[in-house]
Formats: structure tokens, C-alpha cells, sequence
């Protein structure tokens, strides 16, 4: 029999947890004051009544007595673990040794004299976590100062893990609504209404993340319709694919694609007449996608079975194979989508086959996903790509009611070029992205404007034009010309940016104007945490071009760091000013009343135009906003607020 099947390089199988429990903590009542972060926003009003000035500094304040009862740091003495839980490389048993009063430096001093390493001293229990020799151990169960030992138990969160390959392809931002969400928002969004075929070894079909989702399935061993797994390969897939969202375990790329389950190899060999039995049982269901993460030289009739299951109407989608050779079949096929691996520096290892068949890219190293047994385990290889592209195909034909050669198309040109620019044969037409597939992340037209000298041209006084920030640190350059004297304002707005799909990113942008030098002249870095657009104004000082530089801010969210915002380049009768505010105040400048001086410049190039200056303050999460008295013109001024008002 041929070896069809995309075997894994690496296997590195999870613990298995019999009983998985998280630790929650409770809030004390303790008046130790803690930090605070202020929001601090300076106006300048213009004698017409507008703003000419608005810009939000953040400020973090830490209130003299803040240290007061602090209880003081852990440090730890980390050592290696044995295949034993409880026991390290050293042979020593991790324990926590509760005393009836709080243990004494030299009862401390005498455990470690002993051979014990301490790894932690607690303040909130009187107790200590440590290896201790068995010796030790006997000899701390006799003590009569000691309430208890006991092992050092190892424990894991119940919380449902989003894998980096599905985080990667952007999957979640599009059923999830956001950068690296792990639960489904938009159910329709995650391939509801779908149908995969898995061509492999089966599935475990109870599997607690699995079952919800298999609608059905066939062995073609066994000509039975219990494709059961008892190899592994395939129960990886299909998780991979449509893990639930039930709060345990993982998700999938596709948390609400149906899985068709074909079982064709019950050992991870099999021949090419079981493969062509499992793709017709596939089409003969009606399948919209069949997943196929096996490989092998071409055999007989495969060409033609491939050929009429896409003239059926499926998508297929197969593994290029792990040998570093060329892309073998299925996936060399015209009628297959060819997929090759990446891993988490999104590089091709060496194994991942390649050529000029090579379709897209997607993550397939140290892939977790769900194994036998109910339990889950990491894999490597181009099999797991595979299904993060069926998964991502049954996304964008669920929201789109797209065909196989719609999908297929939408898949490469929305794919995130890698590699020699174009279509090349390490990467294909790029990595897989869901998002930008999807719709939820909207192509930028102006690209590339990534550099200086690739800045598109913007209308001065035009409309507002749509840009996106992506991928993460992409950055966006615009040009103007500009004449000596002229005001100008150019502006963000990125909650106007949402496009109809409801769910577009929205990014936190900075904005920097360079003068017809190159020099910077003006900048604009919005940190207030409701308001992620940005503005500046300032005048022209020379003729020429002016050069605008568009970013995600340094101090954005995750999930602020990309998508799409609508900018403008406007003439102004603004006033433009500079203002100084301090980013922090340190703690000994803060007086014990917590109370914080703030000084601020305002200065104008024309200021007989400046009515007043103020500032307005806000604690961090709270809507409450405080102003200042109004100041008369321009100058220096100070305020003294609350560090938590």
C-alpha cells in the first residue's frame, strides 16, 4: 500500500489531567492606597469659540503612601521537573509547609542549611514552598510547629485556549470580534451552515470538543458509518477545524463548521483506492469543503476523482507534504489547494515541501489540538495548515455564499504576501488571513505606502479616504503640498471606519507631520483609552511637501494595533500651539494628601487668535471628567488635582 498520509514530525503530548481546577481570588478590605493613572486632555479655544487645540496625556501617579503595608516580593528558586510531578531533576520532593505561626528567618535558614531550596516565603499564610530531601520530609511530618506538608500539586486553568495557528490566520477577529477572543460573537461568522469532509484516520467522535459538530461520517474500512479513530491523525485535524466553543479545551478555526468524518486508514497507510472511496462518500454528502492532510506520489485515477469532486462544486484543500521535496498529491493537483507550513516566526521549515503549485501558507508547527483519550497534543507537520484553510474557506463561503472557485479565489488574494514578493514557491500567494478573506479587514488601495518615498498623494480639503493599518506594524504615508503661512489639520477617525460587516478593527493611530526636510514637526499620540482617533494642526513654514506618517500607537491595545480608519488633510483657521505636560509624575513629587501639581505651556504662532487654555482630567475608567478654571491667553500655567478624583 502507498503511504499517503502527512505523518507528524514532532509529537509532544500533554499532560493528562485528571481533574483540572482554577484558582480564583477574592478582593480584601484593606485601605493601602495603590496607583492611579490619570487621563489629562489640554484645550486651547480660539476667539471664534473652537478648539484649536486638544491632546490627551496619560499620567501615572503612585501616591507617597502608596508602600505603606506592602507585603514584600516572592522571589523563586525554580528547579527543572522530573517525568514525577512532585519531584524535581535533583530528586527532591516539592512540597508547602504550613507552620501554626509564622515561621522565623532561622527556621528558614535551618531548612535550606538541611538540603531543602526554598522556593517562595508567603506573607499572606504562614508557609513556605519547598523541595526537601525524604529525610526532611519525615522529619518536618514529626515537628510539632508544623500544621502540614503537602505536595506541591500541579494545577492548569480550566479556560479555553485560542492556538496560536488560528490566532495567527486572524481567525478569531472575525467569529470573535477581536484580536486574540477564544469565544464565538458572531456564530454565522464561524462557518455555521457548512459542511467539511476530513479525509483520515477518523475522528474521536465523543470527544468532548468534537462531538457537537460531527453531522456524520463513513469508515471505508469497515464500510460502516463509525468512522472511529484509533491512530490519532485525524481527531488532531478536526479539531484543528471545528474544535467547539464549549469553555474547555481549545477552539477551532471554525468552532460551528459541520465535520464529515471519512475514515480511510486505520494505521496512517493506506492506498490510493481508499482515498477516491473517501473523497466520492464526501461528495455523495454533499460536503462543501473536503480537507485532505495526506500526501504521496500520484496514483491512478486520483487526478480524476480530484478533478469531479471540484466540478461537484467542493473546494478541496491538501497537505504539500513534510519530505522538503516538491508538493506532492493530492495538493499538486490543479483542483486542490496546495499548503504548506509556517511556524510562530511565520518562516517555512525546511521539511515544508514546496514549488510552484504551492497555493498558501498557514501555521503547522507545534499545532495543538485534540488527541485520543479526550485529551490534546502538538504536532507538527502540513497536515495541520490544511485544516486552518478548510476552516477559513468555510467562513468566507458561510458569510458570503461564495462557490469553490469564489472561495478559492478570495483565499490567495487576500493572503498575506511572505517570501520573494508575488505568488513564489516557498509560500505561495502568502499566509492564510481570515480576516482580510472575510471582509472584516478591508484592503488598503493605497498600498504600498510603507515608506517616505512611497507616500500616495491626499486631497487638501478633500473627503475623508479609507485606509488600514495591516498587518501589525504596517504603517501608512501620505503627501501634500503645501504653501508658507497655510494652517492645516489633517485628522483620524476610526469609529467612522466601520464597514458592513460590523466588525472592522479599529486602530488607536499617531499621527507625524514631517516638513519638506524631513524634520518632524508636529505629532499627535492620543492614549486616552475611549477615543482612539488623533489630530494635528500646525502651519506651513516653508513651501513645498509635506509628509504624513500614520501608525498604531505605541501604547495601543492588541487589539487597537490594526484595521481600518478614515483620514483628511484640511485647510485650518487653527491656531497651532505646542503644549508640555508631563507623562509621569514620580512618587516623590507627590505629597501625602495625594494631590498632583500639573504645569502646562501654551503657545501660539499667532496668538492674538487664543482665547483660553484649560485642562480637563479624568480618572482612568471613570466617566467623570474635571476642568480647570479658565486661563486667559497663552503662557504657563498650573493646576493642582485630585491623584484619584
Amino acid at each position: 500500500m502507498l503511504r499517503r498520509l502527512a505523518c507528524p514530525l514532532l509529537v509532544v503530548l500533554l499532560a493528562l489531567i485528571p481533574i483540572m481546577l482554577v484558582a480564583c481570588s477574592g478582593g480584601g478590605s484593606g485601605s493601602t492606597p495603590a496607583e492611579s493613572f490619570l487621563d489629562i486632555r489640554a484645550h486651547a479655544q480660539g476667539v471664534d469659540g473652537r478648539d484649536v487645540y486638544s491632546d490627551t496625556h496619560s499620567v501615572r501617579v503612585v501616591p507617597s503612601a502608596a508602600a505603606a503595608g506592602a507585603l514584600p516580593q516572592v522571589t523563586s528558586a525554580e528547579l527543572p521537573l522530573s517525568p514525577e510531578p512532585n519531584l524535581t531533576s535533583e530528586g527532591l520532593r516539592r512540597v508547602i509547609i504550613g507552620f501554626k505561626n509564622p515561621p522565623s528567618s532561622r527556621t528558614v535558614s535551618a531548612l535550606a542549611a538541611g538540603g531543602a531550596r526554598i522556593r517562595y516565603r508567603y506573607n499572606l499564610i504562614p508557609a513556605v514552598a519547598a523541595a526537601v530531601t525524604e529525610d526532611q520530609l519525615k522529619a518536618l511530618q514529626q515537628d510539632p510547629s508544623v500544621a502540614y506538608v503537602g505536595d506541591d500539586v500541579l494545577k492548569h486553568t480550566c479556560a479555553q485556549e485560542l492556538p496560536w495557528g488560528v490566532n495567527t490566520v486572524n481567525a478569531e477577529r472575525v467569529w470573535g470580534e477581536a484580536e486574540g477572543a477564544s469565544h464565538v460573537t458572531r456564530p454565522e461568522a464561524a462557518g455555521q451552515g457548512v459542511e467539511v469532509a476530513i479525509i483520515d484516520t477518523g475522528a474521536q467522535l465523543d470527544h468532548p470538543d468534537l462531538a457537537a459538530n460531527i453531522v456524520g461520517g463513513w469508515d471505508i474500512p469497515e464500510e460502516d458509518d463509525t468512522p472511529q479513530d484509533t491512530f490519532g491523525h485525524g481527531t488532531h485535524v478536526a479539531g484543528i477545524v471545528a474544535a467547539v466553543d464549549n469553555q474547555v479545551g481549545i477552539i477551532g478555526g471554525g468552532p460551528k463548521v459541520s465535520l464529515y468524518i471519512v475514515r480511510v486508514s486505520t494505521t496512517g497507510s493506506f492506498s490510493v483506492a481508499e482515498e477516491i472511496a473517501g473523497i466520492e462518500k464526501a461528495v455523495q454528502h454533499g460536503s462543501n469543503i473536503i480537507s485532505m492532510s495526506i500526501s504521496g506520489p500520484q496514483g491512478a485515477g486520483e487526478l480524476e476523482a480530484c478533478q469531479a469532486a471540484w466540478d461537484a462544486g467542493a473546494l478541496l484543500v491538501g497537505a504539500a507534504g513534510n519530505n522538503g521535496g516538491t508538493v506532492e498529491f493530492p495538493a499538486a493537483f490543479d483542483s486542490v489547494i496546495a499548503v504548506g507550513a509556517v511556524d510562530q516566526n511565520l518562516e517555512a521549515p525546511s521539511w515544508s515541501n514546496r514549488g510552484p503549485q504551492l497555493e498558501l501558507a498557514a501555521p503547522g508547527v507545534n499545532i495543538l489540538s485534540t488527541a485520543l483519550d479526550s485529551q490534546y497534543d502538538t504536532r507538527d507537520g502540513t497536515s495541520f495548515g490544511v485544516p486552518l484553510v478548510s476552516a477559513a474557506a468555510a467562513i468566507v463561503m458561510g458569510l458570503h455564499g461564495t462557490n469553490n472557485l469564489e472561495t478559492r479565489q478570495v483565499l490567495t488574494e487576500t493572503a498575506l504576501d511572505l517570501g520573494t514578493p508575488g505568488r513564489d514557491n516557498i509560500y505561495g500567494f502568502g499566509l492564510l488571513d481570515v480576516a482580510r478573506a472575510a471582509g472584516v479587514i478591508a484592503a488598503d488601495e493605497y498600498e504600498p505606502d510603507d515608506a517616505s518615498a512611497q507616500a500616495s498623494v491626499i486631497a487638501i480639503d478633500g473627503p475623508r479616504r479609507n485606509h488600514t493599518l495591516y498587518p501589525e506594524g504596517d504603517q501608512d504615508w501620505l503627501r501634500f503640498d503645501g504653501n508658507f503661512g497655510d494652517l492645516f489639520t489633517v485628522e483620524t477617525w476610526t469609529h467612522a471606519a466601520v464597514a458592513a460587516h460590523n466588525v472592522v478593527p479599529t486602530p488607536d493611530t499617531y499621527i507625524e507631520v514631517r516638513n519638506p526636510d524631513g524634520q518632524v514637526i508636529a505629532s499627535s499620540d492620543n492614549k486616552s483609552a475611549e477615543d482612539t482617533d488623533s489630530r494635528v494642526d500646525f502651519s506651513a513654514a516653508a513651501d513645498g511637501t509635506y509628509r504624513v506618517l500614520i501608525r498604531a500607537s505605541a501604547q495601543a491595545a492588541p487589539d487597537k494595533r490594526i484595521g481600518s480608519y478614515q483620514v483628511a488633510v484640511s485647510r485650518s483657521a487653527n491656531v497651532p500651539l505646542t503644549v508640555e505636560l508631563p507623562s509621569v509624575i514620580p512618587a516623590d513629587q507627590v505629597p501625602a494628601n495625594g494631590s498632583v501639581l500639573v504645569r502646562w505651556t501654551v503657545s501660539a504662532a499667532s496668538p492674538e487668535l487664543v482665547h483660553h487654555s484649560n485642562i480637563e482630567y479624568w480618572r482612568r475608567g471613570s466617566s467623570q471628567h474635571h476642568f480647570t478654571s479658565p486661563q486667559t491667553g497663552l503662557g504657563s500655567f498650573t493646576a493642582t488635582i485630585p491623584a484619584t478624583p
